[in-house]
């Protein structure tokens, strides 16, 4: 799901935020919700930002 405004947790970090609809919505397990999650961020460049949290990225990042 891409979102067209910043509908980010700011209390979560990347990865919790990719995992986040995978876990509620989808109810896939962590492991699994965690690997699909890596391997899209790293098809888009922003596997070094997981630890981030949405105040530290620019616009575009978000």
């Amino acid at each position: 799901m891409v979102f067209q405004s910043f509908n980010l947790f700011n209390n979560m970090n990347v990865l919790e935020n990719c995992l986040s609809g995978q876990l509620t919505v989808l109810k896939r397990n962590r492991q699994e919700a965690k690997e699909i999650a890596l391997e899209n961020l790293k098809k888009v460049g922003m596997e070094r930002y997981v630890n981030a949290k949405p105040s530290q990225l620019s616009g575009g990042q978000k």
